[in-house]
């Protein structure tokens, strides 16, 4: 059987950089596997790093969004230690895109969500009481404020923080490109 490794391997060779736009070829170490790291991971003119466009987040992500505003995933094997603002902004590469997270952490089903993360905990946990009321207290006032409105709040509070976030990354690579051209 002949594999097609074209086919296959679905990999373009250049990355367009969400701050200079400056198109540049990306090398993989063994140059089969682009799920390998890829170089270079900063943009070569004005250092920014790479960043895969990710449009819409899948729904788990979004949920991950609210899990991480209310720190409902630490007690959890697949927790992480970042802020939701650095969750999104790493996952974007516009204030559009982080958009696209906010409106879809919007719409996630709070109570579903924790009801089921409480009993993946609750089986991780198992007959850990202390650590089972410790997940369930952050669930608790996510699921609250879901339903006082608070929730809309604060990711709108997330939004414009990200919206500042990109704009400022923005203007701090285009400031080192433009001194990098002035040494030149």
């Amino acid at each position: 059987m002949d594999i097609d490794l074209d086919a296959f391997m679905d990999f373009d060779p250049t990355h367009v950089c969400h701050v200079c736009e400056r198109t540049y070829e990306l090398v993989s170490p063994n140059g089969l596997d682009p799920n390998n790291v890829v170089h270079p991971t900063i943009c070569p003119d004005c250092g920014a790093p790479r960043r895969e466009s990710g449009g819409a987040p899948r729904s788990d992500n979004a949920a991950l969004v609210v899990y991480r505003l209310y720190g409902a995933d630490a007690a959890t094997p697949t927790g992480f230690d970042y802020s939701p603002l650095c969750f999104v902004a790493g996952s974007t590469r516009s204030a559009e895109e982080s958009d696209l997270w906010i409106d879809a952490a919007a719409s996630v089903d709070v109570e579903a969500k924790a009801e089921v993360r409480l009993g993946v905990s609750a089986k991780v946990l198992g007959a850990d009481d202390e650590g089972l009321r410790a997940q369930a207290e952050p669930l608790a006032a996510m699921v609250r404020d879901a339903r006082s409105g608070a929730l809309l709040r604060r990711l709108e509070e997330l939004r414009a923080q990200l919206r500042a976030l990109h704009e400022s990354e923005r203007e701090h690579y285009l400031e080192l490109q433009r001194r990098r051209s002035q040494r030149t």
